[in-house]
């Protein structure tokens, strides 16, 4: 009793909040409805040649979509007028190296808004070692969520590709620990993408709040242990409780599991919906943002789970 006690205080202790990619947000003119939030991809680099680009917007429900326009390095490559996922697919490889990205979203009896961010297209990474276990861990998983009347999970190649590969950088860095193990490195072998967002944009996941559970235990060796390691901490099942994530993927490695959830760019067709909450912000709760204020999409919980002995040796 006394050690779940304490692997349950401990796991609190590393429930933290880190922020969104950032980017660049600018209200060209007029007031807007309330409060907007987005979710943009690619997110800092990606390694697809052709690799889905856009963002999820999120806005008052009351308020309908006029126009979205997006522009790839100055020209409009896609427009909409329905739906709040904007995302476009290009039909031949982009180019290595930087793009810039506008997302120009016009809401009904409102001026524009527009959303700016770059990405780097580089190449991709080599084939690492770790092997993707997202189908041993669905089954329980989906019981687990089942349970609750919640809709169950599927396989999400861009996340599992993510997960595996950051299980692999782990494999190869046993140094790593506690809140350490949800970032990378740049320059370091296996580095894929510094933040769980970037890296699960980075292998085209389309979607918004991505959430990553890392266990560098002995239990972390078998795939079903280690995921009902982190379902049985209170705090750690938390990602797997959200009715709209229902995308997973999951990457195992020497005793370094990861699994990454997330809730798919499908699942924002009714923006300003419960899901589109602000989470809260470190030194207190996030207050109701004035009219005309505009957030990135909330900050994502990470979290990791090990043994309580080594939690506590490894604690900095």
């Amino acid at each position: 009793m006394l050690r779940a006690l304490c692997s349950a205080l401990l796991a609190l202790a590393l429930l933290v909040p880190q922020a969104a990619p950032a980017a660049g947000l600018e209200l060209v003119s007029g007031e807007q409805p309330g409060r907007v939030e987005y979710a943009y991809f690619p997110a800092g680099r990606t390694h697809l040649a052709r690799p889905p680009v856009g963002a999820v917007v999120s806005w008052d429900r009351n308020t309908g979509l006029a126009e979205a326009r997006l522009l790839l390095d100055g020209a409009e490559v896609a427009r909409w007028t329905s739906g709040s996922a904007f995302v476009w697919r290009p039909s031949r490889d982009l180019a290595r190296g930087r793009h810039d990205v506008v997302l120009e979203v016009t809401l009904q009896g409102h001026s524009p808004l527009r959303i700016q961010w770059s990405f780097q297209r580089v190449d991709p990474p080599s084939r690492p070692a770790a092997r993707d276990v997202t189908d041993d861990v669905l089954p329980a998983v989906n019981r687990f969520r089942a349970a609750a009347g919640l809709p169950p999970m599927s396989a999400a190649d861009g996340l599992a590709r993510a997960a595996v590969h950051h299980a692999a950088y782990l494999a190869a860095r046993r140094d790593i620990r506690g809140l350490d193990a949800h970032t990378e490195q740049p320059g370091h072998p296996g580095f894929t993408g510094a933040t769980v967002g970037e890296r699960a944009y980075a292998f085209g996941w389309t979607g918004y709040r991505p959430n990553e559970g890392v266990v560098l235990s002995s239990r972390a060796l078998d795939p079903a242990a280690a995921l009902q390691n982190l379902i049985d901490t209170v705090y750690h099942r938390i990602p797997f409780q959200v009715a709209g994530a229902t995308d997973l993927g999951a990457g195992l490695q020497d005793g370094r599991f990861v699994v990454m959830v997330g809730q798919p760019a499908g699942g924002a067709a009714s923006p300003g919906g419960p899901e589109a909450s602000t989470a809260a912000a470190p030194g207190g709760p996030a207050g109701a943002p004035p009219p005309g204020h505009h957030t990135g999409f909330p900050r994502p919980l990470f979290y990791t789970s090990s043994r309580p002995r080594e939690r506590q040796k490894n604690r900095t």
